[in-house]
């Protein structure tokens, strides 16, 4: 598994695309709809923090899916300690989360919210948000 920086847009992608992945996979429309919510995650991001790093958002999410890959055991409708460990180790900051979690839902909407993806999204929801 690659190391992602905590509380970064990679983040953010990781834990749209691992609730995407729910389902067995990610969809061309999944990523339109992060690409189409880009521009609110940029925004909010340097709200949050004042600064970013990429001058080209669509390029820096585009080479993020190149990179990076779910793990195989975060992928079914168990979650496990390991999965729990590492998310919450990569998005801590409560806004953030707050941001991933939109970033998740349009994303894994954007096809039809599968079972599998509604309980893990609801998992988070209940952990992160309530």
């Amino acid at each position: 598994m690659k190391k992602i920086k905590p509380n970064s847009i990679e983040a953010v992608f990781y834990f749209a695309l691992y609730i995407c992945m729910q389902d067995g996979k990610f969809t061309s429309e999944e990523k339109e709809q992060m690409f189409i919510d880009m521009p609110i995650v940029k925004k909010l991001y340097l709200d949050l923090y004042g600064e970013l790093l990429y001058d080209n958002f669509k390029s820096m999410c585009n080479n993020f899916f190149l990179k990076y890959e779910i793990e195989e055991s975060f992928i079914g409708s168990d979650i496990n300690d390991t999965e729990i460990s590492y998310i919450n180790s990569i998005i801590n900051d409560p806004s953030l989360r707050d941001i991933a979690m939109m970033v998740a839902r349009n994303a894994a909407a954007a096809d039809g919210l599968q079972l599998k993806e509604q309980s893990k999204y609801q998992y988070w929801y209940d952990s992160w948000i309530k």
